[in-house]
């Protein structure tokens, strides 16, 4: 039962902290140059997306970046509701080699770490 409630626990933990990796701590967020992709549904978006953000489906990410030409080393931010989405999407591109994929959670979440705003 005690390890149950401890990888409860955990689980949360990670849900709170928007999904960002301990390795990602640090890490400046409000860069300007760094592409910003909101990974949800069309509704979704329209609901509330940060102002930077391209709206890509998840299962789209790597098309999506062959077609927006986005460099391998450049910072790319994502994000969706809860963080899940968008863990699949930063795993589909370093796959395909990208080295700079942030998962930020969900849409507060990454508005917080981008400093950018919700727009509607």
């Amino acid at each position: 039962m005690r390890k149950l409630l401890i990888l409860a626990f955990t689980a949360l933990t990670l849900v709170f902290t928007n999904g960002c990796s301990k390795a990602d701590a640090g890490i400046d967020f409000t860069n300007q140059e760094a592409v910003i992709i909101d990974v949800r549904t069309v509704d979704e978006f329209n609901s509330g997306h940060l102002s930077r953000a391209e709206r890509v489906d998840w299962q789209l990410i790597q098309s999506a970046a062959i077609d927006m030409n986005l460099d391998k080393d450049e910072p790319i931010l994502l994000y969706c509701r809860s963080g899940n989405r968008a863990g699949k999407a930063k795993s589909l591109l370093e796959k395909m080699g990208f080295t700079n994929v942030h998962n930020l959670g969900g849409v507060a979440n990454a508005s917080n770490a981008t400093k950018d705003q919700i727009v509607r």
